[in-house]
């Protein structure tokens, strides 16, 4: 995803995965970076300018807000009418936090994709990329 992100942006990329031993079902934590510059810092960073939720069973389970930077985007998998908790409410508003939804899911099925939401989440997040753009 970093690669195609950069490819697209003009921008140098940096890109590491985390994954559950799982795997499917599981949370798979994908750490990108984008840039004007070379990239030339060691990764994993833990305060992030976009998160980006694929699976709605996650939304209200981590506090994503601990993980965002002031003014940053959260892009996430939710149905329409998704309840989503007060305490992930709360962190958005105090960090100034944007969040964009999607129905990623519902959107894959009509198009014949079943449960492949991956290329819609990354349209979803071509979109918003201009907005994050000058965040850094």
């Amino acid at each position: 995803m970093g690669k195609i992100l950069s490819n697209i942006t003009g921008k140098y990329s940096q890109a590491y995965f985390e994954y559950d031993s799982k795997k499917s079902g599981s949370m798979t934590t994908s750490h990108i970076r984008l840039d004007n510059t070379p990239i030339t810092d060691s990764f994993n960073s833990h305060k992030v300018d976009v998160l980006v939720i694929n699976n709605s069973s996650f939304v209200n389970k981590f506090p994503f807000g601990e993980y965002v930077k002031d003014g940053g985007i959260v892009l996430a998998n939710l149905p329409p009418q998704a309840p989503i908790s007060k305490q992930l409410v709360d962190s958005l508003l105090e960090k100034n936090i944007t969040l964009y939804s999607i129905d990623a899911t519902t959107l894959a099925l009509e198009s014949g994709l079943n449960n492949k939401i991956n290329n819609i989440m990354l349209a979803a997040l071509f979109a918003i990329e201009k907005k994050f753009d000058g965040k850094k």
